[in-house]
């Protein structure tokens, strides 16, 4: 059995540079909240929260840099921006007490919705933040495509799984 443990490094990438935005420290991915309809039908005991089909809220990316690149700075105030995160991720084999390397790599395109260009003081980090939200959304792990989500075209993939498929023909 695999136990993944930590996120060994990362790097980030704008547009399809093949150099990494420097001064990076933290990427908090988006969190996926279905988007859900309330029920209240006849011959139940009461109400419940139904999640629609590949339906989920805002996703909102914030990309944190110790002193922002100008790449970066740029990149955010564009109309659109398209952002991958790479990252390399420690895992224990329990059987064998190996440690490995697993891929991960994200993939985000969004617009601004908002700039921090940080706080000036000698001797000390900014705190640059860019906040972004998405539209698109794919994750890969270890090269395997686990989830695809695109707002606009209606698309949302699972596994190879496309759970809109049938609302796009009903459409």
């Amino acid at each position: 059995m695999k136990q993944q443990q930590a996120m060994v490094e990362f790097n980030v990438y704008i547009g399809d540079s093949t150099s990494p935005i420097q001064g990076v420290s933290e990427v908090k991915l988006p969190s996926l909240q279905a988007i859900k309809t309330e029920l209240n039908p006849s011959g139940a005991a009461g109400k419940v929260n139904v999640a629609l089909i590949g339906q989920y809220d805002a996703l909102t990316c914030t990309i944190t840099a110790d002193i922002a690149a100008k790449e970066a700075i740029i990149a955010a105030l564009q109309n659109s921006v398209d952002i991958t995160v790479r990252g390399a991720v420690q895992v224990h084999n329990t059987a064998t007490g190996v440690h490995d390397i697993e891929r991960r790599s994200y993939i985000l395109r969004g617009s601004l919705s908002s700039l921090d260009l940080g706080t000036v003081k000698k001797g000390e980090v900014m705190g640059n933040a860019i906040e972004f939200e998405a539209s698109y959304l794919k994750v890969f792990v270890n090269g395997a495509d686990v989830l695809e989500l695109d707002k606009f075209n209606n698309i949302c993939t699972i596994d190879g799984e496309d759970k809109l498929a049938a609302v796009r023909d009903a459409i």
